[in-house]
């Protein structure tokens, strides 16, 4: 276990700066957009007001100025979409840096005293961690935000909304940001089986090459195919209507757990008999 959270420490330091410089940039943008959007709206309340309008009728052509209507600008969604990117990016480098270069570290990686596994879930949980960093900085950076709008925003313009009702509005917030613990595991336990796809599809690039290119696109086909497999079966025999959605639900989480426990099997397969030093 020491030796797992070294492994992990080591991968999340590699990419700590980074992660601390994307951070910046999504908080920047972000506050940049706030304040372009509240002088936006101000300018178009002010306009209004000075034809005769009165608050109420410029709240009824225009609503309020909100972080809810804010998270539609691409001030927001672009900075969020460039991280989904960038970590999407990062679980192929976490692999393939390790291979370039002179002095190729991948080699010093699986000759250390330790089971290969603790390589492949040191990468995997170094993920996670950045994935969660995000999540919980764009929370933070939401209350921050918030407040920013409201100091710019005349209180009769402006109209308070919660985290909750924010990541409920947002089609990319409501995954990044689960309303329930049961969402939680849904989405992040769907996201992680789908990162175990992809790293035995790398491992088995990084062992076969071509070939195993073309036999990792047709692993990731075939997993998503077992992932499925409940849902595709009943319906091929016609007896889908007999589950309800629950239980369908809990059959393709069985069958994902499946798929991710083979895809961590032959992962650690390819690292102890085909992957070499």
């Amino acid at each position: 276990m020491k030796r797992y959270l070294k492994l992990v420490n080591l991968e999340v330091s590699r990419v700590a700066k980074v992660l601390l410089g994307g951070l910046a940039g999504l908080f920047f943008i972000q506050m940049i957009g706030v304040w372009l959007s509240a002088n936006r709206y101000m300018s178009l309340a002010n306009e209004e007001i000075k034809r005769g309008e009165t608050v109420q009728s410029i709240l009824d052509n225009f609503s309020y100025m909100s972080m809810m209507r804010f998270s539609d600008e691409i001030y927001f969604i672009g900075p969020i979409a460039l991280c989904v990117g960038a970590v999407f990016f990062y679980i192929f480098l976490v692999w393939y840096r390790d291979w370039n270069g002179k002095n190729t570290f991948i080699y010093r990686l699986l000759m250390l005293p330790t089971s290969r596994l603790s390589v492949y879930f040191a990468k995997a949980t170094a993920l996670m961690i950045i994935i969660f960093t995000l999540v919980a900085a764009q929370i933070a950076f939401l209350k921050i935000e918030s407040s920013f709008l409201d100091s710019l925003i005349p209180a009769e313009f402006f109209k308070e909304t919660s985290i909750a009702e924010i990541a409920n509005y947002n089609k990319i917030l409501f995954f990044v940001i689960p309303g329930t613990f049961t969402e939680f595991i849904l989405y992040y336990g769907g996201g992680f089986i789908f990162l175990t796809l992809l790293f035995t599809a790398i491992l088995m690039e990084r062992s076969f090459k071509w070939k195993g290119l073309i036999l990792g696109l047709l692993y990731i086909a075939a997993a998503i195919v077992l992932i499925f497999s409940p849902i595709l079966l009943l319906t091929a025999l016609e007896k889908i209507d007999y589950f309800y959605l629950s239980e369908l639900i809990y059959m393709t989480i069985a069958s994902s757990v499946i798929t991710g426990v083979l895809s961590v099997w032959i992962s650690h397969y390819l690292l102890n008999k085909k992957v070499t030093v």
